[in-house]
């Protein structure tokens, strides 16, 4: 990496941290109740950060005029792969796909709640996939 993406990267990760803050201040001078369940929903708001980043990749590779029917089904296969081992490293506490909730403490109720999530996740997409 160069100076300039380093310096980038760090401004850039500084001012969403800042950004933070502004809406945590800003919620403290108006509704504090709003504040706290957004403090107590820290966890989840990362776990779905990382997860609709996920979506997001594989809605872009989605696009585009030189896609088939093979090519389509290959990029929902893969991201169906991605979501089973997305499910069993969060069960085992591993968060490398998870960059925003490595960031937070996660306790053991929400990690079985994310494994849930994830569970439903696959077995719907899976069954999408056999229609398709």
């Amino acid at each position: 990496m160069t100076n300039t993406s380093i310096n980038y990267s760090f401004i850039l990760k500084y001012t969403g941290c800042r950004k933070a803050y502004t809406i945590l201040e800003f919620l403290d001078a108006k509704d504090t109740i709003l504040k706290e369940n957004l403090m107590k929903r820290k966890t989840d708001i990362a776990y779905l950060t990382d997860l609709f980043t996920k979506f997001n990749m594989v809605n872009l590779q989605l696009q585009g005029d030189s896609l088939n029917l093979i090519k389509t089904k290959s990029i929902l296969s893969a991201f169906l792969s991605r979501v089973k081992l997305m499910k069993q490293n969060i069960g085992r506490g591993e968060f490398s796909q998870f960059p925003n909730l490595s960031q937070t403490s996660c306790q053991e109720d929400d990690l079985s709640t994310y494994v849930q999530h994830l569970n439903a996740l696959y077995s719907d997409l899976n069954l999408g996939l056999r229609i398709f």
